[in-house]
């Protein structure tokens, strides 16, 4: 069975979007393990990376961005 981006995924593209990112910032995040993620499909050399949602308040928190609950963030 094979897993595909759900509500409770987001691709590198919308999380970098999400926490105001670059795409290679989040990428670098990942290859570190400073942000959490899994590839899509674990046996391909270069397959896309989904992080999951639970990830994206986290970092949210650490960068110092509440969300504001109408897809709206705030600094603090």
């Amino acid at each position: 069975m094979n897993k595909t981006t759900s509500s409770t995924e987001l691709t590198v593209a919308q999380f970098a979007q999400e926490v105001e990112l670059s795409e290679d910032t989040v990428l670098r995040g990942l290859h570190s393990g400073k942000i959490k993620g899994r590839k899509k499909n674990p046996l391909a050399k270069k397959s896309a990376f989904l992080i999951p949602t639970s990830e994206l308040e986290r970092v949210k928190k650490l960068m110092g961005v509440e969300s504001q609950g109408n897809g709206q963030t705030e600094s603090t």
